[in-house]
């Protein structure tokens, strides 16, 4: 199966998530002309040799096409920030390599997945995500995102981090963020502290 139709399949599972990958394969008519449909087994091993890196250029390629909001020009993109956590299949080499979450019982007994992405609240596109195992924290996960110029990115009150935020604001032109305050922040003004009193 050429690597262009293993690209088709990868998004073709996508769409067609709850059937098995040999109907995925029929729906899309992965077939160079006039030849037979390629056995399950082939278009499995096409995704394996395919790999993540054509598909994060093709996710790149389409959020720079698509993320343009020209019709909004002088205003400020509205954006969000957020994590989410799958459960992965249950294989041993899942669990070595992504763990799973822990409760005050123990570790959960199935693996999973973090991501944290950053989407347009407008469109609800999904601009960037980044994904690690258990072990990568959401705010790690974060500081490797690509942020956009000219926003007011949003943000739950997990991601407080002085470092963080500053340079998510340091990385472009006009990115801004908001956030709402903890319960417990105090805030200590100049004119509070004992060296500005005296």
């Amino acid at each position: 199966m050429p690597a262009e139709h293993a690209v088709w399949l990868v998004t073709g599972l996508a769409l067609f998530r709850k059937r098995p990958l040999w109907q995925g394969v029929q729906q899309l008519e992965l077939s160079l002309a006039g030849q037979a449909l390629p056995a399950p087994s082939v278009s499995v091993q096409a995704r394996q040799r395919l790999g993540e890196e054509p598909l994060q250029r093709l996710f790149e390629l389409r959020t720079q096409a698509w993320g343009r909001s020209p019709q909004r020009e002088q205003a400020l993109r509205v954006l969000a920030v957020d994590g989410v956590v799958w459960s992965a299949p249950d294989t041993p080499d899942n669990r070595q390599q992504l763990g799973s979450c822990s409760t005050r019982h123990g570790p959960l007994p199935w693996p999973q997945i973090r991501a944290t992405c950053l989407m347009d609240t407008h469109s609800h596109e999904l601009l960037d995500a980044r994904i690690g195992g258990m072990d990568c924290g959401e705010l790690s996960l974060a500081a490797q995102l690509k942020g956009v110029d000219h926003a007011v990115t949003l943000f739950d009150r997990g991601y407080f981090s002085a470092a963080f935020l500053l340079d998510w604001q340091a990385a472009g032109e006009q990115r801004h963020w908001l956030m709402r305050a903890k319960d417990n922040l105090r805030h200590e003004s100049s004119s509070d502290s004992p060296r500005a009193m005296r």
